[in-house]
């Protein structure tokens, strides 16, 4: 084990080196100077070789128990099929390292709750990386929210579209694929996160792939405590759709993606107001730094604030938890033809 400390900086490790790790994770982290990468980990060599070339991790691993017991480290960065992130999570938290795990965290509420239980136990935190609520265009939005530019929220319309025909673990069931915990997992969390209400009841249909499978299209709607209704569409047929729409007492807004996003910046915000003059007719903001490489420094940078600051990342496994329970909710309405209480 390696035990030598440098002041201020926090040594971290990877578990799961794909290309959302090597794309999205790591680039943002490495332009960090209180940052060094230890080690990384993937049941394929190749993958660990490559992180090791492109980031300068100073050991592999095959096996992640093996690393957590033998290296000693402030954080684990866990990016991961579905299925296998809560084992990994579990295996961290456990062994007192903090975590940042890619959503939706847990394939299950069962598995959420051995994630609770565990960094309970050990005193270790998790961020869970909901990544959109750090895109410049929904920060705006909410806090227009919360400023009262629209009154009360009333509804909310939001959906999330994935490419065609999804591919590899993305597409296998028992690993947790489909476009409901990919994509619907993230617009569920914005939209939480917007009305601040807790959900009471779940109601879902979904169409399935004609040949099995995952879920090709999915509607559900969920009706919080406060009255609120929001429905939601995931659909592997709508080509890019990105956007969540606000209805409130005083007027609404929306935050929505183009889509040729990947390429093109532009989480744009459209506002009307009847109370905020300058939005008495509906008006178009454009973030000044929308592109979305931005959302992920940011949230990383959230999560090792949080651990500087020894406090709760602003992202936590209660939120985390919230979105599995839903997304359970989704599949079990649909299932039984018959809304879900929470």
């Amino acid at each position: 084990m390696t035990t030598a400390k440098k002041q201020g900086v926090f040594r971290l490790s990877l578990i799961g080196c794909g290309a959302h790790a090597l794309d999205y994770l790591c680039p943002p982290l490495s332009k960090l100077p209180e940052v060094e990468f230890v080690a990384c980990c993937d049941v394929d060599e190749g993958r660990t070789a490559q992180a090791m070339r492109s980031f300068d991790f100073q050991r592999p691993y095959l096996d992640y128990n093996t690393m957590l017991a033998k290296e000693d480290l402030h954080g684990v960065v866990i990016a991961m099929p579905h299925s296998r992130l809560a084992g990994a999570a579990v295996a961290a938290l456990r062994a007192g390292r903090n975590v940042f795990i890619e959503k939706p965290m847990a394939a299950s509420p069962a598995e959420a709750r051995e994630m609770r239980d565990a960094a309970k136990k050990s005193g270790a935190s998790l961020m869970v990386g909901y990544c959109e609520r750090f895109a410049e265009g929904r920060r705006i939005m909410k806090r227009l929210i919360s400023e009262g530019a629209i009154g009360d929220i009333v509804n909310v319309n939001a959906a999330k579209g994935s490419p065609p025909l999804l591919t590899g673990w993305q597409s296998d069931p028992a690993m947790g694929g489909g476009p409901i915990r990919w994509v619907g997992s993230h617009v569920t969390d914005q939209v939480l996160w917007m009305v601040g209400s807790e959900p009471e009841r779940v109601t879902a249909d979904i169409a399935w792939r004609p040949k099995g499978g995952v879920e090709q299209d999915v509607s559900y709607t969920i009706r919080f405590k406060n009255g609120v209704l929001a429905s939601f569409l995931c659909s592997q047929q709508v080509g890019a759709v990105d956007f969540v729409e606000v209805f409130g007492t005083k007027g609404r807004v929306r935050a929505e993606w183009p889509p040729e996003y990947s390429t093109i910046p532009g989480d744009t915000v459209t506002v009307q107001s009847a109370v905020v003059p300058a939005y008495a007719n509906p008006t178009t903001i454009v973030p000044g730094a929308p592109h979305p490489s931005n959302m992920y420094a940011a949230e990383l940078k959230e999560w090792l604030a949080s651990l500087k600051e020894r406090r709760p990342p602003a992202v936590t496994i209660e939120d985390g938890n919230a979105v599995v329970t839903i997304l359970d909710a989704v599949y079990r309405s649909a299932r039984s033809g018959s809304p879900v209480t929470l």
